[in-house]
Parts: structure tokens; C-alpha cells; sequence
């Protein structure tokens, strides 16, 4: 796969990466955010990254074809799952979906370009805006390239300066996505870097922590309570280990309406497998969700004959 050397993580594997170079890199990154990214409004943002999602959905996109080609052999997925689960990321890529999100998170889709105020707001003679860090970093995961490319793209959204670090063998889809936005806005990739650890790097990753005014990590609970260690005490870390979740729900909850909605387990179980998880753990978990649904269906129906007969209900009421 030849690619041209726009970020750290292209140069070839016996290249060295010294604190000078990545303390180089960041002055550049923020020289460029300051040009390039701070003045740009949320709504080219996100014309930009939905019609970067759109390519990504074609066939013959070249950036995509890299990726089935490349991906087996590097990540260990196989062509038909990395082909499933760029699917199921690039389609929540529209101009809805991210205005939906800034709403939610934000109160106003605009919250991030001038003072804005939502219809409560606007009654007590108040308005926000919303400010993102100067400069952002990534600490990626692993393999899964899903928290790396949506960081990618929600930093973009708060006009940081971001650099993505990546651990040895794992930066292909990053590094995709980057030169993806290099092909539709190279002003806009130059505020961003992509670095790849292929070695020891303490004393370079240092420089670029002390540069950080944010730092996001994810992965297990060992490394980010280790990460968070390193840090400077100004530097804002927001640390994400591994969660395993579970929903209960209660009986209050249960309506026509809520029943409806909640049969989003079967829809999002297969999603969970998109970027090779366990097709038995995958199996099992539609199974128990199955079995939860027809359980809360039963119990919602029986509910609901009871309110239309209530000497019915009475009957089984314990004394």
C-alpha cells in the first residue's frame, strides 16, 4: 500500500520518532488549527465529514478498497466483516445524525459557532457557546477502528488541533480515514496527526502530553489508570476503560410505545460482531435478548388484561 507521507504513522517502520519531532509536530498542528480550523463554522464541518462518509459507502472508493485489501493481513478481520462494519459506521455519517448529536449534547446545533440560546434560555435572558480544547490527543484502543475515526471526527467538530496514537499495528484505518480527509480537505487534515508507537516512546509520548490540553484514552483499566499518572495536573484526561453494560427494565416502563422500542436488541446485536467479535458470545446475547423480549411482551399482555379485568388480577394478588 503506497501512501504519500502526510503524517508520522506513513514513514516507513525504521523510522524513529524523537522527542523533537513530535514536540515539532504539535507547534505545527497548532499554528495550522489557528489558520485553517478555528474560523470555520459547524455547518462546512459537517458537510465535509458527511460527504467523506458517503465516499467511504462506495465500492470503488480508493481509500475503501486499501482498506478491505489491507485489512485482513494487518488487523486480522476478515474482508466481509471490515466491509460490515465501515457500513455500519460511515451510514450514521449524514448531516442529520451529526446535527442531531450537537443538539443533544449541546442544547443548539450552533452552540459551537456563536452565543445560542435554547427556548428555556431564551425565557431567563441567558445564552452559551461551546468551546473545544486547542489541542486534543487520542490514545486509540487497539484494533477497533470505531472510537478512533469518531474522535477523528467529533475533534474536527470542536476545532481542536488532535493527534491519534496508535500502538504498533493497529493505525491502517486511522491512518485511511486521515488521508481520506486529506483527499476532501487537506486545511482541515493538517490540523490533525497521526502517530503510530512502534517502539519504546516514553520520553516522545511526554512531549506530546505536556502539549495536550485534553487527553482521551480508552482501553483496559490498567493502562488508563496508568496514562492518567503521566499526565500534567492542567491536562483534563477523560479516561474510558473496558465497561461491560446491562438495562433493566421495570415494570412502569412497559407500554405499547416502549415495547416497540425495545426490540432494538435484535436489531444492534449483530452490530456488536461487525468488527469480528465472537459470533457464539454474539449468538448468545441475541438469544438472552430474545428471551427477554417475549418475557417483558407476556408480562406487558397479562398487565394489560388485568387493567380490562381487575377480579382477574385480584385473584393472584398475594394476601
Amino acid at each position: 500500500m503506497n501512501l504519500p507521507n502526510y503524517f508520522l504513522a506513513d514513514l516507513p517502520p525504521e523510522a524513529t520518532l524523537n522527542p523533537g519531532m513530535i514536540g515539532e509536530a504539535c507547534l505545527t498542528l497548532k499554528r495550522n488549527r489557528e489558520q485553517f480550523l478555528s474560523t470555520r463554522s459547524t455547518q462546512s464541518l459537517i458537510t465535509v465529514l458527511s460527504n467523506m462518509g458517503r465516499h467511504w459507502l462506495e465500492p470503488g472508493y480508493p481509500f475503501r478498497k486499501m482498506a478491505l485489501e489491507n485489512g485482513p493481513g494487518t488487523l486480522g478481520f476478515s474482508e466481509a466483516t471490515l466491509a460490515n462494519g465501515l457500513d455500519s459506521f460511515f451510514r450514521q455519517f449524514t448531516a442529520e445524525n451529526f446535527r442531531a448529536l450537537l443538539h443533544q449534547e449541546l442544547g443548539h446545533p450552533q452552540r459551537l459557532d456563536v452565543l445560542t440560546a435554547t427556548d428555556p434560555e431564551q425565557e431567563s435572558n441567558r445564552a452559551g457557546i461551546a468551546l473545544g480544547p486547542e489541542f486534543l490527543v487520542h490514545v486509540s484502543p487497539g484494533k477497533l477502528p470505531n472510537p478512533a475515526l469518531l474522535s477523528i471526527a467529533l475533534g474536527l467538530m470542536l476545532r481542536s488541533a488532535q493527534v491519534v496514537t496508535c500502538t504498533s499495528g493497529t493505525s491502517l484505518l486511522p491512518r485511511l480515514f486521515a488521508h481520506s480527509l486529506y483527499d476532501a480537505d487537506s486545511k482541515l487534515a493538517a490540523c490533525l496527526e497521526i502517530v503510530e508507537w512502534r517502539r519504546d516512546n516514553a520520553s516522545s509520548e511526554q512531549v506530546l502530553f505536556e502539549a495536550a490540553d485534553c487527553v482521551i484514552a480508552k482501553g483496559s483499566e490498567e493502562s488508563v489508570a496508568a496514562l492518567r499518572q503521566r499526565l500534567p495536573l492542567r491536562t483534563r484526561f477523560l479516561g474510558y476503560p473496558h465497561r461491560v453494560s446491562f438495562a433493566f427494565v421495570t415494570q412502569g416502563v412497559l407500554s405499547a410505545l416502549n415495547m416497540r422500542k425495545m426490540r432494538a436488541p435484535r436489531r444492534t446485536s449483530s452490530r456488536g460482531t461487525s468488527w469480528g467479535f465472537l459470533r457464539r458470545t454474539s449468538s448468545m446475547w441475541r438469544r438472552g435478548a430474545r428471551s427477554l423480549l417475549n418475557n417483558l411482551q407476556r408480562r406487558w399482555r397479562r398487565n394489560l388484561r388485568d387493567v380490562k379485568h381487575p377480579s382477574r388480577a385480584a385473584k393472584w394478588r398475594p394476601r
